[in-house]
């Protein structure tokens, strides 16, 4: 990802400067948008996919311990000896929605699923690493001994990462990124994550809390059929696509393997992932809308979502018909809002370091996506600018700065804020002109 950000900045700066050197401007704006959607496409993808490579990749990482998320998850492990007493809540509570699972399918919970909890719980965390890993093997070589259970290690994935993410964040800033990220939303709500900690702490603070809704879905495991079994059978409720409609949808985009229990998508490629994700998320979307309020977390928004959003505190509302327009109590509170919170929450995050801090900037960031998609460009920048404030050495705000500077024919106020950002972050690979 850092790699994508330093050759986006280069390309994007080297744009902006030229033009300010008297090369075709017209050119150059085209040029600038065309390298900014490219740039911001590769850093989503990686983003949207962390959770989704973590699994594919294991397969052929298993022997090189600290090579993927799971080995750096077990170097956390060794160094994390300080953990928030929620945790021990949301084991708890995944343990039972595991053997509710098995026992309403009537089958019996495979030994290593039983030993990954004891080993949790007695806090051995290395050993329960071994078994996370074989199982995540088992799950992507399509065993024979895993066919049984689709569906059923999902509890095993929340645990696993509730202790990564949990090892990163502060037990206070997780409470309080979580309050905010699910305040107002009722039991009829379905908010859509594509983020690991949002999902994560969403589920945490569901456990400590003791409810079981909103109900919360990651937009980047969608194209993950265990995951998709899970969330049906947690949620049987929700109107979900088809097995069969999922599969039409993805034969045009993914190579597909058949066999006598099921279709298999054998994709690694990341963008035909999202593709396919993003495909089943409107058809849940379409299916539910007039059932469920649906809401968004996430620093980059689906392109098709834009006409429905507005703000609503930290995340964006995702309406079910489309807006004409955002109305003006609606950008008067959202101002408010990020006001209010920069000065308690936020401030606390900065004072105490940690990643909520970017996690932040991140929310912050789309929400003004969401205004320069509208052309509200006052509200755009004050948003971005607010971003940067928030973390100056996450560099999305600054490029989403340039863009729109660039689209009002600002061209140097757009190469200074880019300047910025490579000061600011001097690893960024920079034209020095």
């Amino acid at each position: 990802m850092k790699r994508h950000i330093k050759s986006g900045y280069a390309s994007i700066s080297s744009t902006i400067c030229h033009a300010s050197e008297g090369l075709s401007f017209d050119g150059c704006r085209r040029e600038l948008s065309l390298r900014l959607n490219r740039t911001l496409c590769r850093i989503v993808r990686t983003i949207l996919c962390l959770p989704f490579c973590a699994c594919l990749f294991l397969q052929k990482s298993l022997g090189e311990e600290f090579n993927s998320p799971v080995g750096m998850a077990s170097e956390l492990i060794n160094t994390s000896s300080n953990l928030p007493i929620p945790i021990s809540a949301i084991i708890a509570t995944q343990r039972l929605e595991m053997t509710t699972a098995f026992r309403t399918r009537n089958i019996s919970i495979p030994p290593e699923f039983n030993n990954f909890f004891c080993l949790v719980k007695s806090n051995d965390w290395q050993q329960a690493d071994k078994i996370y890993k074989e199982i995540m093997r088992q799950k992507q070589e399509n065993l024979e001994s895993i066919w049984k259970i689709k569906g059923l290690s999902e509890p095993i994935y929340v645990t696993y990462w509730t202790h990564y993410w949990f090892s990163r964040w502060p037990c206070t800033q997780i409470v309080a990124y979580a309050q905010e990220m699910l305040a107002g939303l009722s039991d009829k709500s379905i908010l859509f994550t594509s983020t690991d900690a949002g999902l994560i702490f969403g589920a945490a603070y569901k456990c400590v809390i003791g409810q079981k809704y909103p109900i919360i879905i990651a937009i980047n495991r969608l194209a993950d059929p265990d995951y998709r079994n899970y969330i049906h059978e947690m949620y049987p409720e929700l109107c979900f696509p088809h097995e069969k409609v999922v599969w039409d949808m993805a034969k045009d985009i993914l190579p597909i393997t058949s066999s006598n229990k099921e279709h298999v998508i054998v994709s690694t490629n990341w963008e035909q992932i999202l593709q396919l994700s993003i495909l089943i998320l409107k058809k849940i979307f379409d299916a539910n809308k007039d059932q469920y309020q649906f809401f968004v977390d996430e620093g980059y928004t689906v392109p098709w979502m834009y006409a429905y959003l507005e703000p609503h505190g930290l995340l964006l509302k995702l309406n079910n018909h489309q807006l004409q327009k955002l109305e003006d109590d609606s950008i008067k509170n959202d101002s408010q809002y990020w006001n209010v919170l920069f000065k308690t929450k936020i401030l606390h995050a900065k004072q105490h370091g940690g990643a909520a801090v970017s996690a932040y900037a991140k929310k912050r960031t789309a929400i003004g996506g969401l205004y320069a998609y509208r052309k509200l460009y006052e509200e755009a920048e004050n948003a971005y600018h607010q971003a940067i404030d928030i973390s100056p050495d996450f560099p999305e705000p600054y490029f989403r700065l340039a863009k729109i500077y660039d689209e009002q024919g600002k061209k140097e106020e757009a190469c200074k804020i880019l300047q910025l950002c490579r000061q600011r972050n001097p690893g960024c690979d920079t034209p020095t002109k």
